[in-house]
């Protein structure tokens, strides 16, 4: 079931990284019209993270898991780039590597809870017509169910408040190049449900 409304402009993404640790990516970089990503010249490779993401229907802080539930109302999966460039092994290069613009693709309309978890519905990516990631309830690395969501909405809101229209995210697998500017323009494709939810091509040239 799908859920269609008009996102919030000014939020925040609230992401809990593969390794733990719990950050927050500005509103510029998040896409989800399915532009084309057109790099700066001083990109030349790029990783990226699959992610699942809720967004949250109100404002909060230190929200117990017990009442998680009633702060977040849908769901989608996306994906993160990070510039290698940037990211030179210092908190300050993952800190620059996570705010370039339109690197959080995090693709509407919105799917409705109740289809989390539902067994074959499965979340895959393709790089160039060939399979890239792909995930479903049966995998330790997913977020199975709702109880999955309401810990993380505890944990992460335990650090930073959330306002409505905020994304709170996970990584679902730790980061892995995808990119590099001397193999030109690149075909990316994601589904969810057999749904078509992300179609665009990172363009260098």
């Amino acid at each position: 079931m799908v859920i269609f409304f008009n996102p919030v402009q000014n939020m925040n993404i609230i992401l809990k990284t593969s390794g733990g640790h719990v950050i927050v990516r500005p509103d510029t970089t998040w896409e989800k019209d399915n532009d084309d990503l057109y790099l700066p010249d001083f990109v030349q490779s790029l990783s990226y993270t699959p992610i699942l993401f809720v967004r949250m229907s109100r404002p909060g802080r230190s929200i117990q898991k017990e009442f998680a539930s009633r702060y977040y109302d849908s769901f989608g999966y996306g994906m993160l780039f990070y510039p290698d460039d940037l990211d030179d092994g210092t908190p300050e290069g993952f800190a620059a590597a996570s705010c370039l613009d339109k690197t959080s693709l995090l693709p509407f309309p919105l799917y409705n809870m109740v289809v989390l978890g539902n067994e074959g519905n499965v979340f895959q990516l393709e790089k160039a017509g060939q399979p890239l990631f792909s995930c479903d309830a049966s995998q330790e690395s997913a977020i199975r169910s709702t109880a999955d969501v309401d810990a993380l909405i505890e944990e992460v809101t335990g650090r930073v408040s959330v306002r409505t229209g905020d994304m709170v995210a996970i990584e679902l697998a730790p980061r892995m190049n995808i990119f590099r500017r001397e193999e030109g323009n690149l075909q990316i494709r994601g589904t969810y449900c057999e749904n078509e939810i992300l179609n665009f091509q990172i363009i260098v040239d």
